[in-house]
């Protein structure tokens, strides 16, 4: 195999094993807000692999909508990546699949777009923050220390913007079913 065609394979193989990772983050994170204490991390794995294609069809779906927003302006591109920042978590929670769950996103974040945005704002600059100091410890160590350091990111960075996304979610969740005004974390 030459090594154009290993990259890929690698390449592939890294995106199964990140997106199932990620999806059973979720679902651990879902477990755990709704006190599903008797879920084993095996449950979680077996849950995100069955749904692997419809996550990947919902993001999919909003990295399109939202590419075309960006061709059109960024001030669309934007707009949109707001209303459906939380598809997959409805996705999660709710089942919806596809254009539901991109819609359902929408809908909780509508009346509230500009808390939303500067709540994701802050905790994608707080996680780039975190990602350039863990980088440049990691640096100091050479290559060893740059694969701990992405171990460290990924162990550290992704759970707190999941968690905390997931808790905006939620709050967004209830307060629209509730008609009352959120208290986003």
């Amino acid at each position: 195999m030459s090594n154009w065609g290993m990259y890929v394979l690698l390449t592939i193989v890294y995106v199964i094993i990140y997106s199932v990772g990620q999806l059973a983050l979720m679902y651990s994170v879902k477990g755990s807000l709704e006190n599903q204490a008797d879920m084993s991390v095996e449950s979680y794995y077996k849950t995100a692999w069955s749904n692997i294609r419809s996550y990947w069809w919902v993001l999919f779906l909003s990295g399109i909508i939202c590419l075309i927003g960006f061709m059109l302006l960024i001030v669309p591109g934007i707009i949109f990546a707001i209303w459906y920042c939380l598809a997959s978590f409805v996705l999660i929670s709710e089942n919806l699949k596809g254009m539901n769950a991109l819609n359902k996103s929408k809908e909780y974040v509508k009346g509230r777009w500009g808390k939303v945005f500067w709540r994701i704002l802050v905790v994608a600059f707080a996680s780039m923050i975190a990602s350039i100091v863990i980088g440049i410890i990691s640096r100091i160590f050479g290559s060893a220390g740059m694969a701990l350091g992405q171990i460290a990111s990924g162990l550290v960075i992704t759970p707190v913007v999941v968690i905390y996304t997931f808790m905006m979610y939620i709050n967004l969740k209830e307060t629209v079913s509730t008609n009352t005004a959120p208290v986003i974390p």
